[in-house]
C-alpha cells in the first residue's frame, strides 16, 4: 500500500541572502553555549523544549559546533543532484536550516506532531530555499519519492530494535545515503524523552541486517551512523 500524507505547510522563501551563510560553518562555540543547553527539565514537553531555540543564534552555533561530525558526514555523501533532502522526526529542523546554507536545494521536513512542524517552519525561515513540512509517521511506509539523502538527528533511539529496522528498511527505499544521529550509553541519563542510551556494539546489532558504517565523536558520548547503497539506484 503507497502512503503519502498531503503536506500541511507549502511555503517558498524569496528571503534576501542570509548572513548566517557566509559566517555559520567556521565560527567557534564558546562554553557560554554549550552550559545554556544542558540539565534539561524532564517534565518539559517536546514544543516547549524547542520553542525558545527556534531561530536562537547562540544555540545554533552550539549545535553545528557540538554535531560538526554527523553534519561534516552529510556534507561528504549528499550527491550533487535535485531531488531534495528529507528530515525524518526533524524537530525544529536545525540540520535541515544548516544544510540550506552549503547548497541550493529542496528541503523535506517530516514529523508526526504538526505543532512541532509549526516550529519547523519557523525555523526554517531564514534559508533562502524551498521547504515542504509534512506529517508522517516513520515507523510507516515512505512517501513515495526518491531523495538524494536522508537524515535524522536524534530520533531512532526513540524506537524498539524491531521500529528501528523497520524504518532504516524504509528509508533503503527511497535513496542512496542515510545518515543518523544518535546518543551513545556514554550519557549517564537522557537529556530529554524516552531515548534508550545504547552502546555502538548495540546499534550495530539492531543494523546487522545493513551494511552500515559507524563514528563516535565528542568522546564516544555521540554516534553517526551511515549507508550508502552499494548498487546506486539513482543516476551519479
Amino acid at each position: 500500500m503507497k502512503f503519502v500524507h498531503p503536506p500541511i505547510f507549502e511555503y517558498t522563501h524569496p528571503l534576501p541572502e542570509n548572513e548566517l551563510r557566509a559566517e555559520a560553518v567556521n565560527l567557534p562555540v564558546g562554553d557560554m553555549f554549550l552550559s545554556r543547553f544542558e540539565g534539561e527539565n524532564p517534565q518539559m514537553s517536546w514544543i516547549a523544549y524547542y520553542r525558545d531555540r527556534v531561530n536562537d543564534y547562540g544555540y545554533f552555533l552550539h549545535f553545528m559546533d557540538k554535531y560538526a561530525p554527523f553534519l561534516d558526514k552529510i556534507e561528504e555523501l549528499w550527491p550533487d543532484r535535485m531531488y531534495g533532502v528529507a528530515e525524518f522526526g526533524c524537530g525544529m529542523a536545525n540540520t535541515c536550516k544548516y544544510l540550506a546554507q552549503l547548497r541550493t536545494s529542496q528541503f523535506y521536513c517530516y514529523d508526526i506532531d504538526p505543532d512541532m512542524l509549526a516550529l519547523a517552519e519557523e525555523n526554517m525561515r531564514s534559508t533562502n530555499y524551498d521547504s515542504l513540512f509534512h506529517i508522517h509517521d516513520i515507523t510507516q511506509t515512505l512517501p513515495n519519492r526518491r531523495y538524494d539523502i536522508v537524515h535524522s538527528h536524534g530520533v531512532l533511539e526513540h524506537f524498539s530494535d524491531m521500529d528501528i529496522e523497520n524504518i532504516f528498511y524504509h528509508q533503503t527505499q527511497v535513496t542512496d545515503h542515510i545518515v543518523h544521529y544518535v546518543p551513545t550509553d556514554g550519557y549517564e541519563t537522557p537529556s530529554f524523552g524516552d531515548e534508550r542510551l545504547m552502546s555502538p556494539e548495540k546499534w550495530a546489532e539492531i543494523l546487522s541486517a545493513f551494511d552500515v558504517e559507524m563514528e563516535t565523536f565528542n568522546d564516544g558520548l555521540d554516534l553517526m551512523i551511515w549507508w550508502s547503497n552499494p548498487n546506486p539506484q539513482d543516476p551519479q
